[in-house]
């Protein structure tokens, strides 16, 4: 689905929100953004243990014309049908310009779309 993010009231670009497959290409590009956004600050690595279970979560993604990861979130089902975001990171190159909005308003029309509240 294309996405228009505003800036201040105007266009800054169109964006495609996608999921992301687990253990697909997009899903590489999604730990290398994780681990640049939310580890390497800390110190730390994503490990096995980190991604152990995401294989049952849900990854989404938005990715610019040239298919670039500009943002990433998780969305984690959980009992009584409602859905734990987790793993959001936005490029730091991208960030200013309403992606992290955009990515959580898409995955919550998905999630809202198939039950989930």
């Amino acid at each position: 689905m294309a996405l228009d993010t505003p800036r201040a009231g105007r266009l800054v670009r169109s964006v495609i929100f996608r999921e992301i497959v687990h253990a697909s290409a997009d899903y590489e590009r999604e730990l290398e953004l994780r681990q640049t956004v939310l580890r390497t600050p800390l110190g730390l690595r994503i490990s096995p243990a980190d991604t152990a279970g995401e294989e049952a979560q849900r990854h989404f993604g938005l990715f610019a014309g040239d298919d670039s990861l500009v943002a990433c979130v998780i969305a984690v089902p959980m009992a009584g049908g409602t859905v734990k975001i987790r793993q959001m990171a936005v490029a730091p190159e991208h960030r200013g310009q309403g992606h992290g909005k955009s990515i959580l308003l898409a995955a919550e029309r998905t999630m809202c779309g198939e039950g989930f509240t």
